[in-house]
């Protein structure tokens, strides 16, 4: 029996046949959406695909995505997902990655760059915060919500271009914290278990930013073995390297021949918002220092 349940998430209007609780909820009475989700049985492979990795396979327009144990996505045309569930697979495991990975292949597909990176509204204008996976961005993203900014959104932030100008579409109003970042910051209740064997929570957040927001500043964080914290602006060439290196899932852009529109829009993104490395101690508590730091760049007027 098929569900109808509608969200939006990245600007985009979606109809799922599973509940998407992380998302935000539109009328059931608009019947105009971009993507539906459904459940059902994927393809084993995709035909002459221009790329076979470890868990995916793709070419233009197709993606196949294997999660060992939690189920498989094929991603079409930047309209459909089909989710296979295997085994005993959590509903949460089962967004986890639909919210993740999937999404990601499905924004290319619909000529969006998606980045690597948590954003908020600072100065009523996107300020973006990038970096690998334990640099600590969602945790200063955390922290700048409870000093009154507002989320956009959390881990994936995709850009657009309209009218010459780049937006931040907003993701939904949650964040992915481990348990010790939670204490650190005294964060609310509301939180739950992202996979059962991990000590990772989707943290809701009630200061969220449901709009499109023109992109101002972008901060690449990274952690070095020293004792203070450092920012540096960024131009040039090394502007483009650094923006490209912080794509999301930029292993799919080939396959999914979407690397012109990648390279123009990067192109064009580097010569219009300011990007800044901030290196910080691998050990030690620096996060508020450091969203100091991210607070007066974003508020300071060039």
């Amino acid at each position: 029996m098929e569900n109808n349940n509608y969200y939006t998430i990245y600007g985009i209007n979606i109809k799922s046949d599973i509940e998407l609780p992380e998302l935000v909820k539109v009328s059931s009475e608009n019947p105009n959406y971009d993507v539906t989700i459904k459940l059902g049985i994927t393809p084993k492979s995709i035909t002459n695909p221009l790329k076979i990795g470890v868990r995916y396979q793709a070419k233009k327009n197709e993606l196949l995505l294997f999660v060992d144990n939690i189920a498989n996505y094929y991603i079409v045309d930047g309209n459909l997902i089909v989710i296979e569930k295997l085994n005993n697979s959590t509903d949460s495991e089962l967004r986890l990655f639909l919210l993740g990975s999937a999404f990601g292949a499905l924004l290319f597909q619909r000529k969006i760059v998606p980045f690597h990176a948590s954003s908020v509204k600072i100065n009523n204008k996107a300020t973006v915060i990038s970096g690998v996976s334990g640099a600590g961005k969602s945790t200063i993203i955390a922290n700048l919500i409870n000093k009154g900014y507002t989320l956009i959104a959390d881990d994936i932030s995709p850009i657009n271009i309209s009218d010459n100008n780049f937006f931040i579409l907003p993701g939904f109003p949650r964040v992915k914290l481990w348990l010790h970042s939670i204490e650190l910051l005294s964060m609310s209740n509301n939180f739950e278990k992202i996979r059962p064997q991990l000590e990772k929570y989707s943290v809701i957040v009630d200061n969220f930013y449901n709009e499109k927001c023109i992109v101002d500043n972008i901060f690449i964080i990274k952690t070095k073995n020293y004792s203070k914290v450092t920012i540096k602006e960024i131009k040039g060439i090394e502007k483009f390297k650094n923006l490209t290196a912080n794509i999301y899932r930029k292993q799919f852009t080939v396959p999914l021949n979407v690397e012109k529109e990648q390279f123009d829009i990067i192109s064009k993104l580097s010569t219009k918002v300011r990007l800044y490395v901030i290196e910080r101690p691998t050990s030690g508590n620096s996060i508020d220092e450091v969203s100091e730091k991210i607070i007066s760049a974003s508020n300071a007027i060039i």
